[in-house]
């Protein structure tokens, strides 16, 4: 297994702040004496600002596929239910209005039936 180099830990321990103050004074003085060491600095800034624009694009895809999703989910509720439950209304009012719902009228076309099947 390869060991990492003592140099990017130090870097990325500078730039997430996990440095105590004297290990940040120490690295600091040696940025202004070597060159080096501080093109690495810049070579990790650009290279974390990579990886954090990646990953707010991804929150911004992801962002807009759940806003997608919760408007869909919003119609399904807001439309969809509210229409089958009216149609659910109006189909059995429609039932219970039938004249042939009546228990009379059901007498009636039921005993002629009733006579021609004897």
């Amino acid at each position: 297994m390869e060991s990492i180099d003592p140099k990017f830990i130090e870097v990325e321990s500078y730039l997430n702040g996990t440095l105590d103050l004297d290990s940040r004074i120490v690295f600091e003085e040696k940025l202004l004496s070597n060159n080096e060491l501080a093109s690495q600095l810049e070579l990790h800034k650009l290279g974390n600002e990579i990886i954090l624009r990646q990953r707010l694009s991804k929150l911004e895809e992801i962002s807009r596929s759940t806003a997608k999703e919760y408007q869909k989910n919003k119609l399904v509720k807001n439309f969809v239910w509210p229409t089958l439950i009216a149609t659910a209304v109006i189909m059995s009012g429609l039932y219970f209005a039938n004249p042939y719902f009546n228990t009379e009228n059901q007498k009636a076309i039921i005993t002629p039936k009733k006579a021609l099947a004897i």
